[in-house]
């Protein structure tokens, strides 16, 4: 074998090296982005499971949502406390639509954090609640809520506030 038989039989290798390793490199890249998406859910679950908890160790605090998003005249400490409670939950919403535009929640995931912000965010309590509060969110998280509300006043009427 002459010398130039052999460069471009190293050529060959070293391109077959190159190639093996982006494909290594793809399928890791491919598995961290699942890992990330899996992540992101828990996170959620986990969010959602703390949030529930909180309300079900504390059937005061639970009152205070249930008086709240009805739109029941609160004190000034109800209201104090209600605020802090609506901003609690609606971070938690917030952080799934972030999740969400980054493509780190895949659709069905996304489909059931949509359902509960929705189900959540109709009522008159708290409505009133984001009408004062909403500046204190990013403007993209606040045109979707914005969106979702507008659409239950022209699709549902007030039956959205009823499944409530």
């Amino acid at each position: 074998m002459n010398c130039d038989a052999l460069g471009a039989l190293a050529e060959l290798v070293g391109a077959l090296a190159v190639l093996l390793t982006l494909g290594y490199l793809a399928a890791q890249v491919r598995q961290h982005n699942h890992g990330m998406k899996v992540a992101a859910k828990v996170a959620i679950d986990k969010q959602f499971a703390e949030y529930t908890d909180l309300l079900l160790n504390n059937l005061e605090i639970l009152d205070l949502q249930v008086k709240g998003m009805s739109g029941t005249d609160l004190s000034e400490i109800e209201r104090v406390q209600y605020s802090l409670l609506m901003q609690r939950m609606t971070w938690h919403f917030s952080s799934m639509h972030y999740q969400y535009r980054t493509q780190a929640l895949v659709e069905d995931d996304w489909y059931e954090s949509d359902r509960l912000t929705r189900w959540a965010t109709l009522s008159p309590g708290y409505r009133s609640w984001w009408e004062k509060n909403a500046v204190n969110f990013s403007p993209k998280f606040r045109d979707y809520l914005n969106g979702v509300h507008e659409s239950s006043d022209t699709h549902l009427g007030s039956t959205a506030q009823k499944s409530l």
